[in-house]
């Protein structure tokens, strides 16, 4: 789900040409009710599609992390990005991904890992 954060940052970055820092913890603790699991992991579309019905996400220091689930304290008053849609590219779709990554940008992904690649460390 922290991914999430990262590709709405750097929206923001490349719209307004100025950084910030949003919630993960928000994530973890808020967005359960869409399939996303706290500290359990999530996928980066059911992050997108909370932020999306939320109504927005808070800033990191509005609502700080703290490497544990917790209890919702969304506060809207804290909303600083807001989600209007989002796109689902699936397995197998390349063509897809290449061009969200050339022309929607930026990209959050998500894999499925393995049990062979669970313990991978290197290389490409």
């Amino acid at each position: 789900m922290c991914s999430t954060t990262g590709a709405l940052e750097a929206a923001y970055a490349h719209s307004f040409g100025k950084s910030i820092s949003l919630s993960e913890q928000q994530l973890v603790d808020c967005a359960g009710a869409l399939n996303n699991f706290g500290c359990n992991g999530g996928l980066p579309s059911q992050a997108f599609e909370y932020i999306k019905y939320n109504g927005g996400l808070d800033t990191e220091e509005a609502y700080p992390y703290t490497g544990k689930d917790g209890v919702c304290k969304f506060t809207a008053k804290n909303v600083v990005v807001q989600v209007i849609d989002s796109m689902n590219i699936t397995l197998g779709a390349e063509d897809e991904l290449k061009q969200a990554v050339a022309f929607v940008r930026p990209v959050s992904v998500a894999f499925e890992v393995a049990k062979d690649f669970r313990f991978y460390n290197n290389g490409v």
